[in-house]
């Protein structure tokens, strides 16, 4: 488990993201354990620039819809105080530059 994950995830859990929202110079994602207690992470990367959405593979359906799977998320340390950050859901890999994830924590009701 990279840094990233470590600070998102905060165990060696397996993690998926139920929600994601992409707003002018905001990404935002909601993470939720797969087992265990549903603590769950909304992170929010701001000042976000999206570099790259690549398809990996054919997606089927299932591929595409909510929640994701999360293959690899990592981060790069760039100048000035950003990072980049690469998320493989599946078939696809998103890719942005931003400030490191504000992050809030709560359990699912």
């Amino acid at each position: 488990m990279n840094d990233l994950e470590q600070f998102l995830f905060g165990g060696n859990v397996a993690h998926g993201i139920d929600e994601f929202s992409l707003a002018q110079g905001c990404v935002r994602l909601r993470l939720a354990p797969w087992e265990g207690e549903k603590l769950l992470t909304q992170a929010t990367f701001e000042g976000a620039k999206v570099l790259s959405l690549s398809q990996l593979t054919e997606p089927d359906e299932e591929d595409l819809n909510l929640p994701w799977d999360i293959i690899g998320f990592d981060s790069y340390e760039l100048p000035n105080g950003r990072w980049k950050f690469v998320l493989i859901c599946g078939a696809l890999e998103w890719c942005w530059e931003s400030k490191w994830p504000k992050v809030e924590r709560g359990c699912l009701s």
